[in-house]
């Protein structure tokens, strides 16, 4: 399974590191009948709102202590390759800032 924003596209082995970095992103989404988490926090959100939610979500990896231990056992994905997949969301979003978000996973 992957995540799939706009055109950019990234294993979900990191969404353990997603749901860390987003845990504090107030989201009135339901993703199967339950609360979003993570990623799917951004659904919905226009692209200059997601652009300051990604851009809060970088600052607080840089908080964490050690980001390779969510790298996957699997060798698909790692925290680096996550945080870059979010980059590319933020430069899209900072050029579309209208642009609805829809996160597929």
């Amino acid at each position: 399974m992957s995540y799939d924003v706009f055109d950019f596209n990234h294993t979900s082995n990191q969404s353990s590191l997603f749901a860390v970095l987003f845990d504090d992103i107030h989201s009135d989404v339901l993703v199967y009948d339950k609360p979003a988490w993570g990623l799917h926090k951004l659904n919905g959100m226009r692209g200059k709102q997601a652009c300051d939610v990604i851009q809060h979500a970088l600052a607080k990896a840089q908080s964490l202590p050690n980001l390779t231990d969510y790298d996957s056992d699997n060798g698909w994905g790692t925290a680096a390759s996550a945080l870059a997949f979010l980059g590319q969301i933020a430069c899209y979003c900072g050029q579309h800032r209208k642009a609805v978000i829809y996160v597929r996973a």
